[in-house]
């Protein structure tokens, strides 16, 4: 039996301590949600651009001070939340969502 994890629709790794994502995150390409709100992560790989099948992102709650211009690829986002962090500004890619 292979590796069922790229096949994988959502992954929820909130309200932990983890200080950044494992690289293999960035492999789940069927990925329509991914939950990484209420840990202590300081800014987002740029391996998340290649998430182009995420509807929802859930980056709430974390040390992000900036979110980086890749965002803009996640064109199929419908919700987008990153409340309750440190995000001092929006890139201008973020209008491609």
């Amino acid at each position: 039996m292979g590796n069922p994890l790229p096949k994988l629709p959502s992954l929820s790794i909130g309200g932990n301590e983890i200080k950044e994502l494992p690289s293999f995150i960035g492999n789940l390409t069927n990925l329509t949600s991914l939950s990484i709100g209420g840990n202590e992560i300081k800014e987002l790989p740029s391996f998340i651009g290649n998430l182009t099948n995420l509807t929802s992102l859930y980056i709430w709650g974390n040390q992000i001070e900036e979110l980086p211009s890749f965002i803009g690829n996640l064109t199929n986002l419908t919700s987008l939340h990153i409340f309750n962090g440190q995000i001092k500004e929006l890139p201008n890619s973020i209008g491609n969502l």
